[in-house]
């Protein structure tokens, strides 16, 4: 598990910082927008590494005065 707890991030700048992990993976597939409001979102996504392994990646987000405060996410290894 991994909890990021050094950074708030408004929004914008959550997606920023996304978009720019999104690009540095093979490849990102099957987008889920699993759950947004005011106080959290929620989301999964495939990622397929350079070495043609596969993981269903959960990520939460909780906010705190507009801004991610809490940061998880879980890799699932697909087969």
């Amino acid at each position: 598990m991994y909890i990021k707890e050094t950074a708030l991030m408004d929004r914008e700048e959550h997606v920023k910082n996304l978009e720019k992990e999104f690009a540095s993976k093979q490849a990102i597939n099957q987008n889920e927008l699993l759950h947004e409001d005011d106080d959290m979102m929620a989301f999964k996504h495939i990622v397929t590494q350079k070495n043609g392994k596969k993981f269903r990646v959960t990520q939460i987000q909780l906010y705190k005065d507009g801004k991610v405060w809490r940061e998880m996410s879980n890799a699932i290894k697909i087969k």
